[in-house]
């Protein structure tokens, strides 16, 4: 048999063997005492065999986890667009028992790409495939410790419009594996926002940064009245890392906003940090602040 534990949930005993499989945060299994055979535990894409002490079964088992598991969600899109259906999702080759949450990456890799809809709070967000990804109307994204476009697959183009929103308290990096190609468009209202309060001592793990990977190429552009990036007071890197190339354009009322305190000791907005950076606005309604 099997017992499914959703987050933060305590098993017991588990008779005859089986399987205890969680998706979520399993914080601790106590005793598990197998009256037969052996217990498989899978804790998010990790497998732990738990024997019986004795022969006889006298003594039990003990397994204790502590801690939290960054679970990797991948999105199967064929119930529709919301990312809040389960029948949308895969993990690790399970269907998913409860939706990708707080400790869990969110992976978009269809080659076709494809509309996203709801509202999805993970631990981080990838984008890849060569299709395109659009958030559509309404949509509301958070991936709190990262953002990440074509970190494994090269041509992956993100698009947030029609009044979504896409957020982070982490990084934003656009162009982010080695040799690849990432985009980002920014229009109809939608917004890019960093939430993170600049922090000195690690400025570098909320900053946005176009050209993240080795050899790789970032372009992004903010378009249209009420579009935006908001880093708020986190810095901005066009072109930063070896080899690399950045494009940013504001165009047609987009607007750009990315700051640093007076302490932190990081810029604002870099262009051409290792690679090469360009930032172009082109006309007066546009904006970008930094």
């Amino acid at each position: 048999g099997s017992v499914a534990v959703q987050a933060g949930g305590t098993v017991g005993t588990l008779v005859n063997g089986g399987t205890i499989q969680t998706y979520g945060t399993l914080s601790q299994i106590g005793s598990i005492v197998p009256t037969a055979g052996t217990v498989t535990i899978r804790l998010g894409t990790t497998t732990y065999t738990i024997i019986p002490a004795a022969s006889n079964n006298s003594s039990p088992a003990v397994a204790t986890f502590i801690g939290n598991s960054i679970n990797p969600y991948q999105w199967l899109g064929i119930s529709g667009t919301d990312v809040g259906s389960l029948a949308n999702w895969t993990m690790s080759g399970f269907s998913p028992i409860v939706l990708p949450g707080v400790y869990d990456t969110a992976i978009f890799d269809l080659n076709l790409g494809g509309i996203l809809t709801g509202t999805l709070n993970t631990y981080s967000i990838d984008f890849e495939g060569t299709g395109g990804w659009t958030l559509g109307t309404g949509a509301s994204f958070t991936g709190s410790s990262t953002i990440a476009v074509a970190a494994s697959s090269s041509a992956t183009a993100l698009n947030v419009g029609s009044g979504a929103s896409l957020t982070t308290m982490g990084r934003i990096l656009i162009g982010t594996g080695t040799g690849l190609t990432g985009s980002a468009t920014v229009s109809a209202g939608g917004v890019i926002r960093q939430s993170a309060a600049s922090t000195t001592a690690f400025a570098f793990l909320t900053e946005m940064v176009i050209g993240a990977g080795t050899a790789s190429t970032g372009n992004v552009l903010v378009t249209g009245a009420g579009s935006r990036i908001d880093l708020g007071h986190n810095g901005l890197t066009v072109g930063y890392a070896t080899g690399s190339s950045g494009t940013l354009t504001v165009a047609q009322g987009g607007t750009v906003i990315a700051a640093t305190d007076t302490t932190s000791q990081r810029i604002a907005l870099g262009i051409g940090a290792n690679g090469v950076g360009s930032v172009t606005v082109t006309d007066a309604g546009s904006q970008l602040t930094a």
